[in-house]
Formats: C-alpha cells, structure tokens, sequence
C-alpha cells in the first residue's frame, strides 16, 4: 500500500487539505491513523483537533465518547502549551481507517469549510505566529478539553468547550488572530457556564436538604 503524500510545497488552508485529503482517499481500501497525519505534517496535530471536535458541535451532550476523545484533545493541547510535538503511540497511529467513511467526513469538512472561509482570513498574524501565544493557547486547549471531559447531562456543557477549542486550533491554522481571540472569549464563556451549573447546584442541594 503506497503511502499518500501531499505534493504541493505551498501552504494550504483547511478547506484545501480536507479537499486533497478527500480526493486521495476516493480510491483507497484502507488507511491508517499515521499515514493521515504523515500527509498533513505540521498541520496534523491541529487537524486531529479539529476532527475529534467535530460530534460535539451539536448542543447534546455525548457522555462516553466526549470523556475518550477529550483525552486526547488534553494531550495535544498540553503538549502545545509545553511547547512540544505531541507523540501518539505506535499502536495508535496503525489504527486503520474506514476509507469510505473517512471521505464523507473529510468531504462534509471541505464543504462545512468553504462556508466558513468567507468569515476567516489572515489578520492580526501578530498574535497568530506568536510561539509564547501558541503554548497559551494550548494551555486553554487543554483546560476545556478537561471542560469537554466531564460527564454532564446539560445541553451545551460539550458545545461551548468544543467552540472555544475549535476558533483557538482554526485561528492557529489561519494564522486569523481575531478567531483566537475569539476562543479565549468563548473559553471564558465556557467557565462563567459551568460555574453557573456549579452554583445552581450547590442551591439545589441547600434547597433540598
């Protein structure tokens, strides 16, 4: 089985390599979890970030699912706030894909991305390329996938967390500032949320008893 590779030198947006991605898969029977991130390269980890987000955009909570797929979001963000490469096992990494499966998500990712170009654009690159920002922001990464991680059964408590991680990793891959910021706000958000919850739990409790 020939490894895939991405053949152009240049820099490409989201909406290109999930568009690349799709096209080399149409044809493939299998592939594995290291072959994609060997075709993304510096991008693979972000990428990874932007997929494991992608069932919690919906306002329903998915207990379970969030809590393992959180776990690795938390990795890769720590290892960014540490200013490392993140490493995933080898046993990870020659996982096989369903191939069909994976070109309708990367598909799906390529259109869902065409919308949202119109709103991204490279700006404030100040804050984008800045490595000290990059571990911060893989700092907050981390803290709300821990957020993601929690077993609550009230709407939202996986959306915001998962919103705050996406405009942090899609800013980072558009080298759009504003996105980032954006995230850091929406993180904020995610905090002010679950202490809410906190504190009407509490009342709920005093009430009771």
């Amino acid at each position: 089985m020939t490894a895939i590779k991405n053949d152009n030198p240049k820099k490409l947006s989201v909406k290109e390599e999930f568009k690349i991605l799709a096209a080399k898969l149409r044809d493939r029977e299998k592939l594995t979890l290291g072959e994609v991130l060997d075709f993304l390269k510096e991008n693979a980890y972000h990428f990874m970030i932007i997929l494991l987000c992608l069932p919690f955009v919906q306002p329903v909570p998915m207990m379970g699912l969030s809590s393992i797929l959180g776990i690795v979001i938390a990795l890769i963000g720590l290892s960014f706030a540490m200013g490392r490469m993140p490493k995933l096992p080898k046993k990870i990494l020659d996982v096989k894909l369903p191939d069909k499966f994976m070109y309708y998500v990367f598909l799906a990712s390529e259109k869902v991305f065409s919308f949202l170009e119109k709103f991204i654009k490279s700006r404030l690159v100040s804050i984008s390329t800045n490595k000290l920002i990059a571990r911060v922001s893989g700092g907050f990464i981390f803290v709300a996938a821990l957020f993601l991680m929690l077993p609550v059964p009230i709407p939202f408590t996986n959306t915001l967390p998962t919103y705050a991680i996406l405009l942090i990793t899609i800013g980072e891959l558009e080298e759009d500032g504003l996105l980032i910021i954006g995230g850091y706000l929406m993180f904020v958000a995610t905090v002010i949320y679950f202490l809410l919850l906190l504190l009407g739990s509490l009342e709920l409790v005093q009430f009771a008893v």
